[in-house]
């Protein structure tokens, strides 16, 4: 919670910061941070601004922040970026403007149906008959591991390529045990 607040005042206050982050499975950097704005979604908390480290806007995972410090520099958000638009094909995390969404059409079981009509995956997410949906959502990491962790109550329709890929996950899955 700390971290959040101290992230909320910094981005609203336009602070540049100095932070430490841990990648998964990468050696930690510091970086300078220009907070852009906060992202809640799936239990997660984010930070999303431009990194000095990657000469970008990035996302960061404040749980993985290892420290933050103010610094005195101030910074003008780009009067272009806005949170919605930036995430509008977003499952999830992963956001940005170079990230293109696909027409995702999905079948359910009648449990999982009324568990979509309460609480959809997307925003954009539409029933066109009975048990059937479409999406037009990004294919990213974490769009396709909720895809796949919802098992045999979801089938997905279409693209083909996304089937696809789903089956061999699952099957690679299925080989560990």
């Amino acid at each position: 919670i700390n971290q959040i607040l101290r992230m909320n005042y910094k981005f609203s206050a336009r602070f540049r910061t100095k932070m430490k982050y841990q990648s998964l499975n990468k050696e930690p950097y510091e970086c300078t941070l220009s907070p852009y704005c906060l992202r809640f979604t799936q239990g997660n908390a984010y930070v999303v601004g431009f990194s000095s480290h990657h000469s970008q806007v990035r996302t960061f995972a404040l749980d993985r922040i290892r420290y933050v410090q103010q610094l005195p520099q101030r910074f003008m958000r780009p009067a272009d970026f806005n949170a919605a638009i930036y995430f509008q094909h977003s499952y999830g995390a992963f956001g940005g403007n170079d990230i293109a969404p696909e027409v995702i059409e999905i079948r359910c079981n009648e449990w999982f149906t009324s568990y979509l009509r309460q609480r959809p995956l997307h925003p954009s997410q539409r029933e066109s008959a009975p048990g059937h949906f479409t999406l037009n959502v990004a294919l990213t990491k974490d769009f396709v591991s909720a895809l796949l962790s919802f098992g045999p109550a979801l089938k997905v329709i279409s693209p083909s390529a996304l089937r696809e890929r789903l089956k061999a996950l699952a099957a690679e899955g299925g080989g560990v045990y």
